[in-house]
């Protein structure tokens, strides 16, 4: 008895994929599309697990996880379309899934003082991991997927390079960087990695910052990538850099007090 096609699924493996990509860098598609497409393909490889296989539902459970997880619409549309041109390579169109239409509801914003209330939290907890991608969020603007860039050869030379440019590191961020690799025996490669030592993705990063916030007594809803990233601009302001080069200076007082005290003492 055959089975009817829209019954079916539709493997996404490895080979599957290659396949795909190899006919539309043929077709004219450039080499950062052919990228995002891997990227998508291999996110919605690793949603599906073992069984790696699409049903007639699977885009649309995919596209509503994604909401839960803070995925902006833009991202989500984007994501869908890859599968959809996937699908169409396979000649399974019945599978595809249009991009949500509906508005999705808007995340809650994060303010800077419930910013800096979860970095407390994190340093009494001794959590440098999440007191470090805090920041990076806030100090850099820069996408969940760039994370993976900074690496421990990155952290030794102060900078790292993204899609938009070169970022450099604060002197306190880089000083922290440098003492989570040490902590962690990081000798090369991505520094914040899930227990598996893959490299951290969002829904990874997402769940520790969220901890945070739930111990700091915020809505957890409030904490994502996407909301620490809305800071950067107010990271930027005059204001907050002018509070931050009087606290480096203080910082400089204070060292240059307890070193001229310790001389005072040697003598």
């Amino acid at each position: 008895m055959s089975i009817k096609t829209q019954d079916r699924p539709q493997a996404l493996t490895g080979q599957a994929i290659e396949g795909f990509l190899q006919a539309v860098g043929i077709s004219g598609a450039g080499a950062s599309t052919v990228k995002r497409y891997r990227n998508d393909l291999i996110a919605l490889q690793r949603y599906l697990g073992p069984d790696a296989s699409i049903h007639n539902d699977t885009l649309q459970h995919w596209a509503s996880d994604m909401h839960d997880w803070g995925y902006a619409p833009r991202s989500i549309s984007a994501r869908l379309l890859t599968a959809n041109r996937f699908l169409d390579y396979t000649n399974r169109p019945d599978l595809c899934q249009a991009p949500p239409q509906y508005s999705l509801k808007p995340e809650p914003s994060l303010t800077w003082t419930e910013y800096q209330a979860m970095l407390a939290t994190a340093r009494l907890q001794g959590c440098l991991r999440e007191s470090l991608l805090m920041r990076i969020f806030v100090e850099t603007g820069i996408a969940t997927r760039e994370i993976e860039k900074i690496t421990a050869e990155a952290v030794a030379a102060g900078y790292f390079r993204t899609d938009s440019g070169v970022i450099c590191f604060s002197r306190e961020l880089k000083n922290g960087l440098n003492e989570y690799v040490r902590q962690r025996g990081i000798q090369s490669g991505p520094v914040f990695l899930t227990r598996g030592n893959r490299p951290a993705d969002r829904e990874n990063i997402r769940l520790g910052i969220q901890r945070i916030a739930r111990d700091t007594g915020l809505d957890q809803e409030k904490a994502t990538p996407r909301s620490l990233q809305r800071l950067h601009s107010r990271y930027k302001s005059p204001p907050v850099a002018a509070e931050r080069r009087t606290a480096v200076a203080a910082a400089c007082v204070r060292l240059d007090t307890g070193q001229q005290a310790q001389a005072n003492a040697d003598a």
